[in-house]
């Protein structure tokens, strides 16, 4: 299948056999670019998505590392009715300098695991995190 210029790296088919259906076909898009600096933070365009490793509960909100290709998260908010995901947004926000309708949770409001999506180039993201000292 011939896609215009620009796409091909876009689209990779898979093939694979199921049984009584015979060979099926599917195509993933990757939109979103990885940085090779850090393994937690994608860039499209104008946005950024980081992924978090939440630890809820402790004294003060901080970043301890990077555990698992994220950035492992302590807060100092309980994982109680959403108040560990406002945490997050609004110790974000701070951060980076930027409101906080700009940074917005896209995956995991129940789980440790946790996708953002930053309103904010990757250059300005990519700046923040090489001033933590990530172990």
């Amino acid at each position: 299948m011939a896609l215009p210029d620009g796409q091909q790296a876009l689209k990779r088919a898979s093939a694979f056999e199921t049984p009584g259906f015979g060979r099926a076909f599917f195509f993933r898009i990757r939109p979103l670019a990885v940085s090779s600096s850090f393994p937690c933070l994608r860039s499209s365009g104008s946005f950024c998505v980081l992924d978090i490793s939440a630890v809820p509960g402790a004294k003060r909100t901080e970043v301890v590392g990077l555990h698992d290709g994220a950035l492992r998260l302590r807060l100092a908010a309980p994982p109680v009715d959403g108040k560990a995901n406002d945490e997050i947004v609004a110790w974000l926000a701070k951060s980076l300098d930027v409101p906080k309708r700009d940074v917005q949770l896209l995956r995991g409001p129940s789980s440790r695991r946790k996708q953002i999506q930053i309103d904010a180039p990757e250059a300005v993201v990519s700046a923040w995190l090489s001033t933590l000292a990530l172990a």
